[in-house]
């Protein structure tokens, strides 16, 4: 969680390292969409957005359905304690797109999500 809220934070401060920053806080905004491509989160606790965190293996949810009807989902609202809520996970994604869940995320561990 704070791993979004950090580059939030210095997505809104690169305007302003854009007029009066230094040539090396420049170069590190420069590459900083680059870097947040390319992070994953490792799901642990479930705490993370089910449509926006970048979890999956190649793109956030958001990317591949059309129609998201719960913007503030979050992982833990569909699985149950035995494992994913497969029925709202159908509703939500389709068949497909659940099955590519199911495979990527089985069962979840103690501890925070991390993003790698």
């Amino acid at each position: 969680m704070w791993n979004e809220q950090v580059f939030r934070q210095v997505e809104s401060m690169s305007a302003e390292l854009e007029e009066r920053g230094s040539k090396f806080w420049k170069s590190i905004v420069d590459v900083l969409p680059e870097v947040a491509a390319n992070c994953q989160w490792k799901i642990n606790e479930e705490n993370i957005s089910f449509w926006f965190s970048h979890w999956m293996l190649n793109d956030p949810l958001c990317n591949q359905v059309t129609n998201i009807n719960q913007p503030g989902l979050r992982i833990r609202d569909v699985c149950l304690e035995s494992g994913w809520d497969i029925e709202r996970l159908h509703e939500l994604v389709g068949e497909d797109v659940a099955g590519n869940i199911m495979q990527k995320l089985h069962a979840c561990k103690p501890g925070q999500d991390i993003l790698i």
